[in-house]
């Protein structure tokens, strides 16, 4: 009985079977969600459909002939056969003509699954390209899709390509010998990751994938980043891993979060006997979506396997020294130094260090030592946390990452986002290729990528990025370019902010940045009538304080503080991977490391425990009066991995710290996903994870309250504590794989922070200021 389908939703027939699907999917689509297989090689799910493979064809039942289930739309009431005799030989046909480019000497023989690398074929001697001796044995797309379609027999002659094997790339190897013309890798490439470093060549009698002029990818001219994309979308070995390309399977896999950023992309590290293998973007990721950049695809271990790091205690002695010591002895030279300074101390974080960490120092700071001067070392964050929190009542980004791939505008603002926060920059590309987003970007210099895919980029005077959102919010009041109905139910202070423009023209703007007051008008105009739209800030401690107001300021006026649909407001701060974590465990109190300075220089504090290495992100100037003002303490106590030898000269006391990878917690991302940490390898020597210091410290101290033994039981102290934390447990993360997103809500609906209507602010409103 054929039962009538929800609204916006079709019905089909499928090997007999009556399924329900989304109108607009195709057929693919509706047997997938259907749990129902077909077989496919060009297609990925994280790029747009292809069918250039032809493997998903499938019999239409109520017309003529096949269809490619991949590109094909399910049509209402249709029948389609996926696995008749007519759909198989047509598949196997399909892959005959793979084969006859493709070493096969493996693939339709019944014995292969006997077969080591090492032994020799007694079938033919004579065939060395085998799949026992490929990179990509038994995970190889291609050897799998032969077995289930079931070809046993290679019907067309092979020809070997004879391509040399470009093994002259960092990272990559690539083998063409064993490409199968899937464009995956090139599709990738230009559809998401927007470097098109690789293209489809002709190389003479075949197209294959290659670089410009048949250069490395390495070289300058392709514009690789080696994101390591292309591999991991490579269905074959044509496209491998150069570090352990040979290792085969690994008998392990932790599922972990890459540290590097606050995009936190959650990866797979495949082990084996204990040794990292490889690592893949988890396509379920929370906040990648199966992408990743080189530095969680192919650096993921890189601080771990330093060779310069911290592994054992130091102190410094009585004739200037440092000399090792033990663990302990450390822990007692710290806290001895530290101890009865009460606001005379103060303590430095690294937005490097997970949540438990900056609990344990926080606590260690206000609780132990008495002291409210505690910082994180990124004062560009901690500024934007501010001036966020002062307008929405939170320190926090409005949307989740992946919405920004659903724009219809994105505007860019501040650091090149393609280098900071790579992941983001691929949403804001899918948003140009998939959703014909007008991209425009701000600043003195277009960016490589994102300036070839701008639709508009105004370049501006350095430093005038302030004046120019003054004209785009000047622009959009001027032509009533507002949200209304938003403004109406959810903001205050709009004749605050208008005011504080109103001696403020377009054209004013327009030349104090060096820009067109007609390209500010077009700007707003795109912006304020193209919703939903994505404001995405690279937030840098070279910006002027308020950029974060002004952008937040055009996202709330034109509805996008809040949009359910995608875009929001994208804060994208500097300095670590836990910048949302630490700024939520400090609160509203955290000082700014420029106030530390200031209080050091000034003689009011003393004693410091600093965490982590100086800040990359500091201008020279700055790490100059830093170096100075530490010059200046009494006593310093530095836990970390690598340190900078001017900040060990500096030092009373050295402590080692365990890597990400060597350790369990929890860091938050910039979408606040709160996400677990787990370790992959061993910590060396006494490196320990960060809280274990400020808690040995504290107890030394007799403090009480500190008796942790792991980071779930600190977890549990931070959920009851921090109200955004609530509820969120270990026995939650362990049953949310992508990790939970702060607040938790009884309906289940907590990664937009705004969408139920209701601000943090006590009015529950925006508060709009002067700016």
């Amino acid at each position: 009985m054929t039962q009538t389908a929800p609204a916006n939703t079709i019905t089909i027939t499928i090997d007999g079977r009556q399924v329900t699907a989304p109108a607009g999917s195709t057929i693919l689509e509706a047997a997938t969600e259907a749990g129902i297989y077909i077989p496919t090689l060009c297609y990925d799910e994280r790029l747009k459909a292809y069918g250039a493979c032809r493997m998903c064809m499938v019999e239409q039942v109520d017309r003529p002939g096949f269809a490619a289930a991949c590109v094909a739309p399910a049509m209402p009431d249709a029948a389609y056969r996926t696995n008749s005799d007519q759909t198989v030989e047509l598949r196997q046909s399909v892959l005959n003509l793979l084969m006859s480019e493709h070493p096969h000497g493996c693939l339709t023989c019944d014995r292969i699954v006997h077969c080591g690398p090492n032994d020799i074929c007694l079938r033919n001697v004579s065939v060395t390209d085998r799949c026992v001796v490929c990179p990509q044995n038994q995970r190889c797309e291609l050897q799998a899709t032969v077995e289930i379609v079931g070809v046993t027999e290679q019907l067309l002659p092979y020809t070997y390509r004879e391509l040399p094997i470009r093994t002259e790339d960092p990272h990559i190897d690539r083998d063409y010998n064993l490409c199968i013309s899937c464009a995956r890798c090139v599709r990738v490439c230009d559809e998401v990751i927007g470097a098109e470093a690789i293209s489809m060549v002709d190389r003479g009698d075949r197209i294959l994938p290659g670089t410009p002029n048949d250069v490395p990818l390495s070289d300058p001219l392709t514009g690789c980043i080696f994101c390591g994309a292309c591999v991991d979308v490579c269905p074959v070995g044509a496209l491998t891993e150069k570090d352990n390309k040979w290792a085969g399977l690994p008998d392990a896999n932790v599922t972990t979060v890459c540290t590097e950023c606050e995009i936190g992309c959650q990866v797979t590290a495949e082990l084996q006997d204990g040794r990292l293998l490889r690592v893949t973007p988890d396509i379920d990721g929370g906040a990648n979506g199966g992408f990743a950049c080189i530095h969680g695809k192919f650096e993921l271990a890189n601080e771990s396997n330093n060779e310069a790091r911290l592994i054992s205690a130091m102190i410094r002695g009585a004739n200037g020294a440092l000399g090792e010591a033990s663990w302990d002895d450390a822990i007692v030279a710290a806290a001895e130094g530290l101890k009865d300074r009460g606001a005379a101390a103060a303590v430095v974080i690294s937005p490097r260090v997970a949540n438990e960490d900056a609990w344990a120092l926080n606590r260690l700071a206000r609780e132990t030592m008495q002291t409210e001067r505690v910082a994180m070392a990124a004062s560009a964050s901690v500024q934007v946390s501010r001036e966020l929190a002062a307008m929405f009542g939170a320190a926090a980004n409005v949307n989740p990452i992946r919405d920004i791939a659903k724009s219809r505008a994105v505007l860019v603002i501040g650091s090149d986002i393609e280098v900071t926060h790579p992941v983001a920059a691929y949403q804001v590309h899918k948003a140009v290729n998939y959703n014909d987003a007008a991209l425009i970007g701000i600043g003195p210099v277009a960016y490589p990528e994102l300036g070839r895919a701008a639709e508009r980029w105004l370049t501006c005077a350095e430093g005038t990025e302030p004046a120019v959102l003054r004209g785009i919010l000047r622009a959009l009041l001027d032509a009533n370019l507002v949200h209304d109905e938003f403004i109406e139910e959810s903001i205050d202070g709009l004749s605050d902010l208008s005011e504080s423009l109103e001696g403020t023209t377009v054209e004013d703007a327009a030349a104090q940045a060096s820009v067109s007051a007609d390209d500010l008008r077009r700007v707003a105009r795109v912006i304020g009538t193209s919703a939903p739209a994505a404001l995405i800030y690279g937030a840098s401690d070279n910006d002027a304080p308020g950029l974060a107001t002004l952008i937040a300021s055009i996202a709330a006026v034109t509805g996008n503080a809040a949009n359910a649909q995608g875009g929001g407001l994208h804060v994208l701060r500097p300095g670590g991977g836990n910048v949302q974590g630490v700024s939520d465990v400090l609160g509203a109190d955290a000082s700014t490391l420029d106030e530390v300075i200031d209080v050091v220089e000034s003689g009011a504090v003393t004693g410091l425990y600093w965490t982590g290495d100086i800040p990359a992100e500091i201008t020279d100037s700055n790490r100059a009066r830093l170096l100075a003002a530490l010059a200046r303490l009494e006593f310093l106590v530095v836990q970390g991995l690598v340190i900078d030898d001017e900040l060990t000269s500096l030092a009373n006391v050295l402590i080692p710290a365990a890597a990400a990878v060597e350790r369990e917690g929890t860091y938050t991302n910039a979408e606040r996903r709160v996400q677990r940490v787990r370790a992959i390898k061993d910590a060396p020597g006494d490196a320990q994870p960060v809280w274990r210091a400020p808690t040995e410290i504290a107890r030394h101290l007799d403090a009480s309250g500190f008796g942790y033994d792991n980071a779930d039981a600190i977890l549990t102290d931070i959920a009851a504590a921090v109200p955004n934390y609530a509820g969120i447990t270990a026995e939650v993360l362990e049953s949310r794989l992508t990790g939970p997103t702060w607040p938790l809500r009884d309906d289940g609906g907590d990664e937009r922070l705004y969408q139920g209507g209701a601000f943090g602010n006590a009015s529950g409103r925006i508060r709009l200021a002067a700016v």
